[in-house]
Order: structure tokens, then sequence, then C-alpha cells
């Protein structure tokens, strides 16, 4: 669950850690879509995360004044089909349930639909994109939409003077094409007459000789029908046949009875063969051999060698599962050497650090001796440390008595000594002072004797401590080491099995195979003749067949001079027929009565059409005044909303980019004159003023510096936009600029009255600690 306070949230966290799809979710529970989907770029479906079959939202929007608001919306795939659920709650506690009247609440509660809502308060990368890079075109119908002049724009593109005036000039044309048709039809009028005359002789002439035709059809009808009765069972004998001769895929030669008898003697031997292989009982050999192979008991043979097959198959499957448990067995034994060499594998670095640590220890065995001797060496130095540290603390008592005697002797005319009682005078003092020097060079030769015992005993303890943690690991991985020694022998006697039984299983996997091969190209066999002795007995049925055709034939030949004289006359009666539909057609299109009907349309058609183009030419000239006053109102509107929009651009971008490279930055509507004689059209342009002059925004800055650019427009559009939208959400505005420009728009929209709500997504984390006064949501 998320919280989003008044001011500025930024949700930070790295690619994929899913910050736009919090933003995703809040559309998605608004309107039931997010920008990816509107768009068509992913489908609805894809809102739901892979690994589940139902994505939820639940959403709480508080309205000054109103209350609290709650929206659920929920996509679910299970069952093959996708559904959705969504409901709204009302500070009073009643509930809407459906997505049309969910979204016309939300759309009034905010004052947006969709586009306008991911356009002016929900902002993408993809649309400071488009405005940055995007057409002048594409970039001036954004800004129409997001100022909120969309619908007058469309209004002025809708109404188009230059379509009615096309269509006036093709209504011209038309109309001179009518009256060209009328005087025409006229003149043709008197000709119809004359031609109908003419026409109905005609009639008359084709109607006697159909008659006489018909008449000498009707005599040769029975003749006719014998002949049509022979040629249909004929062409059904010819088609019987060819359908037979289709199925025989095999050639003459190949379907000879002798022929087919020796490859069932092949076959006989060959299973022969595979039986002695197998090692079948004996019965097989008797019942095979038993088998006589005649012309007259081909298909039995055949059948009977086709079961004797199937035995040997049943036989061999039992044979190849025994192979199969012998290979399984082997690769059992593969199976423990290769958990042996995991296990070796695992084993290896515990091995090396023994082998190492008693190579090691014989190293330093070699060079520095045994343990016993460094500790013997270890507590002679030791107390040979403690005696001269002895004797150096003894002279420097006595160095410091004596120096103290001798500066006493100087102050004095005498001084006793504390130790002796003697008497010390300055007649002294040089004797003392020689003892002195000579006490120091003693103090000297100690002090340099012991730091030779400290370094020495330094280096024997580092020697011992390295001796005894070779010692050590030598005894904690010993067990180790001795495993490792069992599992290499024993990986070498599984080896040894393995190779013994590969070359037993290599040799008996190529006898079966081989057994195989021989039962398949059997079993083929076997197939190919019962192919070949049903084919032979399709040839013997197309033989008879053929006879049938023959005999047919020679009945339909005594039959074919009436065929021929009945086509002949059926050929005149067609042409008559078809001479006398076309009288009949031409004088049925020349009847007077329908010219007459012709030029009366024809005459209406006329007086339509100048009436249509007097009324569309006086439409022409009102709608060119409508769409001048259009124009003129959104122009203006267009000049009102830049000008306040230009001031609110200026101070967005100079708290946001404090640099003298942009100066000030002027939103302005350009007019370009497209066509000769045809208004001309406005588009929008960004205008940057900098140290060197006034340029468009993308000949001169920078990727980054346009962003800030763009985002300043939007952010302004935002302020001046009508909506009750009281927050902003921004997807990763700033990913192309630097940390300080990042940092000025964060502290800008903390510090903005404008804005109560905003939610900015980035992946600069560490920049979020340098903002105050913002709410922060981390993701992982």
């Amino acid at each position: 669950m998320f919280e989003f306070p008044d001011g500025v949230t930024v949700v930070v966290g790295p690619v994929g850690s899913g910050k736009s799809s919090i933003l995703s979710a809040i559309q998605f529970a608004l309107y039931g879509f997010d920008f990816n989907t509107a768009m068509n770029l992913y489908q609805r479906e894809s809102l739901i995360n892979v690994e589940c079959e139902r994505a939820e939202v639940q959403l709480t929007l508080e309205v000054p004044g109103d209350g609290l608001y709650q929206v659920g919306r929920s996509l679910d795939r299970s069952g093959g089909r996708l559904r959705e659920t969504v409901f709204l709650k009302t500070p009073q506690g009643d509930v809407v349930n459906g997505s049309v009247e969910v979204e016309a609440i939300i759309e009034e509660l905010l004052g947006l639909d969709f586009q306008e809502f991911i356009r002016s308060v929900s902002l993408g990368y993809v649309l400071v994109h488009m405005l940055a890079y995007g057409r002048q075109a594409s970039r001036s119908r954004a800004l129409d939409i997001l100022l909120g002049i969309r619908s007058i724009r469309a209004f002025y593109e809708s109404l188009n003077p230059r379509r009615i005036k096309k269509e006036v000039d093709e209504l011209r044309r038309n109309l001179e094409d009518l009256r060209r048709e009328y005087s025409e039809t006229e003149e043709n009028y008197s000709r119809v007459k004359t031609r109908k005359r003419e026409l109905e002789s005609k009639k008359s002439e084709l109607q006697k000789r159909l008659s006489d035709i018909q008449g000498q059809l009707k005599q040769l009808e029975e003749p006719v029908r014998n002949y049509l009765d022979l040629s249909r069972k004929i062409e059904d004998n010819k088609n019987y046949a060819n359908r037979l001769r289709e199925k025989i895929k095999h050639s003459p030669s190949e379907l000879d009875p002798y022929r087919i008898m020796e490859e069932v003697e092949y076959v006989k031997r060959e299973l022969r063969d595979v039986f002695e292989k197998l090692v079948v009982s004996q019965d097989y050999f008797n019942t095979l051999e038993k088998v006589q192979v005649s012309s007259e008991n081909l298909h039995q043979t055949v059948a009977l060698l086709e079961k004797l097959l199937d035995d040997a198959w049943r036989r061999y499957d039992r044979v190849w599962e025994a192979f199969q448990s012998s290979v399984n067995e082997l690769e059992q034994r593969r199976g423990e050497l290769r958990g042996l060499e995991k296990l070796l594998v695992e084993l290896e670095p515990i091995i090396s650090e023994y082998e190492e640590a008693e190579e090691r220890l014989q190293e330093l065995e070699a060079k520095y001796g045994t343990q016993e001797k460094l500790e013997k060496e270890f507590k002679k130095i030791e107390e040979e440390l403690r005696e001269n540290m002895k004797k150096l603390q003894q002279l420097k008592s006595i160095q410091q008595l004596k120096q103290s005697l001798a500066e006493s002797a100087l102050r004095r005319t005498s001084v006793t000594c504390p130790v002796c009682g003697s008497q010390i005078d300055s007649s002294i003092i040089d004797e003392l002072r020689s003892e002195l020097s000579q006490i120091a060079k003693q103090v000297l030769d100690y002090e340099k004797k012991i730091q030779e015992n400290e370094k020495r005993l330094k280096e024997l303890r580092a020697l011992l401590e390295d001796i005894r943690g070779l010692k050590v690991t030598l005894v904690s991985r010993e067990p180790d080491y001795d495993r490792y020694r069992d599992f290499i022998q024993r990986k070498e006697d599984l080896e040894e099995e393995i190779r013994e039984d590969e070359l037993v299983i290599k040799g008996k996997e190529h006898e079966y195979r081989s057994i195989s091969a021989v039962l398949t190209s059997l079993d083929e066999k076997i197939g190919d003749l019962k192919r070949k002795l049903n084919e032979y007995s399709l040839s013997l049925e197309i033989l008879k067949t053929e006879k049938e055709i023959a005999e047919l034939e020679e009945q339909r030949k005594e039959l074919e001079p009436y065929f021929t004289q009945y086509t002949k006359l059926k050929e005149e009666e067609k042409q008559a027929t078809d001479a006398l539909t076309k009288v009949e057609a031409e004088l049925s299109a020349l009847e007077e009565s329908y010219v007459e009907q012709h030029l009366e349309e024809l005459s209406r058609e006329i007086s339509g059409l100048e009436s249509k183009i007097s009324n569309l030419e006086n439409l022409y000239v009102k709608l060119e005044k409508v769409r001048n006053t259009v124009r003129q109102i959104l122009d203006k509107q267009r000049r009102e909303k830049i000008e306040a929009l230009n001031r609110r651009i200026n101070e967005i971008i100079r708290k946001v980019y404090p640099s003298e490279s942009i100066r000030s930055v002027e939103l302005e509507i350009i007019e370009k004159y497209t066509r000769k004689g045809a208004p001309p059209a406005s588009y929008y342009d960004i205008y940057v003023n900098t140290g060197s002059g006034r340029y468009k925004f993308n000949e001169l800055l920078s990727d980054g510096q346009k962003t800030i650019v763009i985002l300043s427009v939007l952010l302004a559009i935002y302020s001046q936009t009508r909506h009750k939208a009281g927050f902003i959400m921004l997807d990763e505005p700033l990913p192309n600029v630097d940390d300080e420009i990042k940092l000025a728009f964060l502290t800008t929209l903390a510090e903005s009255e404008d804005i109560p709500q905003v939610i900015v997504t980035t992946q600069a984390e560490e920049l979020t600690t340098k903002v105050s006064g913002i709410n922060i949501i981390r993701l992982r």
C-alpha cells in the first residue's frame, strides 16, 4: 500500500523495480487503461503479471469539500477470457458498479477524460519526447489539446469549403453531360421507330424456322437417347478402370506371379536366419518348413509368413528388453562414476589445501628446523632478553645517580654520595664525566642487543604460529584426504568395469540393431507383397472391364449417324433461338414508351442538378464567412492563452535552470501558406533567447535542455488548464540531464504552490537526500 501526502512524493528505485507500474496502476484504477494499452503498444491483458491470473488496484481519492472516494478495479483472465470488475464508493457510502458509470463519475470529479488526463496530469517520457522531437504539426495538435482549444480547432478543420467547391465543379460537369445526352436522345428517337418495324419482320421468319427444326429433333429423340445411355455406360466403365489403375503402383513385370513367388521364398529364407539368431524353439522352424509356395496359395502363404514375422518381433522385443536391462546397469555404474567424480571435484580444494599445508610445513622445517628446535631457541632468546633488560636498567640507574652527583658538585663545593657515603667535589668531575661516557656506550650496546632479541623473537613467534596452524590444518583435513584416496581407487575400478561392459554391450547392440533392420525390411517386404497380390487381382478386374467397354463401343457405333444429325440440328436450333432472343431484346429496348420516359427522366435530372448547384454555391459563400470567423476566434484564444503561458513558462524555467544559456522561452504561433489562394495554416513553435541570439529550441539546445524546456511548458499548461485534478504525475521526467538540474527541478516542485500534490518517479536516489520537504518511497 502506498500513501501520497500533499507536496512532492518521489518514488525512487533501480530499473525494473516497479516505479512506472505505480503510475500505471493509478491510471488503470481511474480509467481502466494505462498509457501503453491506450496507445495500443501492449494488449490490455499485459497489465496482469505473467505469473498471475488476476490484477487488482484500489485507490482512495480525496475531494476537498466532499470527502473520500474509493475506486476498485480488477482484471481476471482465468477461464480463458478477460473479465473486468469495477466499483466506486462515494463519501456517503453509496456504491456504483460498472465501467461506464464509474468512469463518468471520475471524469466529473477530475474534469478530464482519459486522453486529457495522460496529456496534462500523468506526464510520461513519451509525451515529453514527442513535444521535443516530433514534427511541427504533431506538436501543434498536442499543444492545442493541452491548452483546451482542441474542439475549436477541430470545428475549424471540419469546415472545408474546398470540398463544396469541388462538388459544384463535379456537378457542373455532370450537368453538361446530361444536356448532351438529352440532345442525342431526341435525335435517336425517330430512328428507333424505323428499326422496330425491321426487327418485327425478322422475328416472324425466325419463329417459322425454329418450329421446323424442333419437329425434326422430335423424330430423332429415341435413337439419340440410346446412344447417350451407351456413352454413359462406356464412360462409367472407363472411369472404373482408371480408378483401378490408379490403385496399381507396380509395373506389370513386378506383378508377375512367378516373380512374387520368388520374393515369398526370399522372405522365408530371411525369416529362418532371424529365428536362428534369436534362438527360438524348434516349433517355429517346423512351421516355416511346412510352408509351400505356389501360385494358388500366395495369399494364404503371405498371411502365414506375416504371423511368423509378428512372433519374431515379439521374441526380439523380449531379447531387446533384456539387453536394455544390461544397458541400464551400465548407466547406473556411469551414474556412480559421475557421483564419485563430483565428490572428487568437491574434495579437490580440501586436498589442495592439505597438500599445500604439508609442502609448506616441510619447506619451513627444512629452512628453519623443527618446531621443537625453534621453541628451544625462542626460550633461550627470551631468557637472554630478560637478562639484557635487567642489566640495562642497572646501568641507567647508575648513569642517573652519577649524573645527579656531577651536577650537584658543580653547584656546590662538595656532595655526599647516597650509596657509598664518600665526599665528591669538583676535583673529580672529569673522572665522573669519563665514567658517564663509558656507561652511555654500554647503554647503547644493551639497547641494540635488546632490539635484536625482540626482532628475533618476533620472527620465531611468526614461524611457530605458521607451523602450528599448518599442523592444525593437516590434522583437520586428514580424514578428507583418506576419503579422497579411497574415492580415487573406486573410480579407477569403476572405469575398468565400464570399459569392459561397453565393449560387450556395443557388440550386442550392433547385432540386435542388425536383426531389427532385417525385421523392419521384412515388414516392408510383406507389406509390399500384400499390395502386389491386391494389385494383381485389380489387374484381372481391369481386363474384364476393358472387354465390356469394347462390346459397348460396337453397339454405340451403329447409332452414331443419328447422334451426328441430332447434334447438327441442335446447333441450328441454338443459333435460331439466340437470334430470336437478340431480336426480341432489341425490340424490348426500342419501346417508344421507354425512350419517352428516359427523356422525361433526363429533364428532371437536369432541373434537379441546376437547383443543387445553386444551393451549394450559396452554402460555399456562407461557409467561407463562418470559417473566417472561427479562425479569428481560434487565433484570439491561442494568443490569450500563450501570453499567460509564456509568463508562467519563464517563471518555472528561471527556477529550474538558472543559467545564462537560456535567458527566456517564448511559445509563438507561426502561419504558413501551403497552397496558393488558400488561407494560411497555423502552427506552434518554441523559441529560446540565449546570450547570442534568438533560435528555435530544437536548433541549438542539447537533449537535456530540450527536456527542461518541454517540462516547463507542460507544468505551465497544467497550472493554466481548467480541471479539478489537484495532483500531477511525472514518470522519469529528466532522464538525460545532470544531477544539479534534477535537484533544482525537484526543489521547484517542492516549493510550488500551484500544484497541491506531485508524484515523481526517478532512478536518481542520491538526489532525494538533498531536497527537503519531500516524501520518499523507495523500491528495491
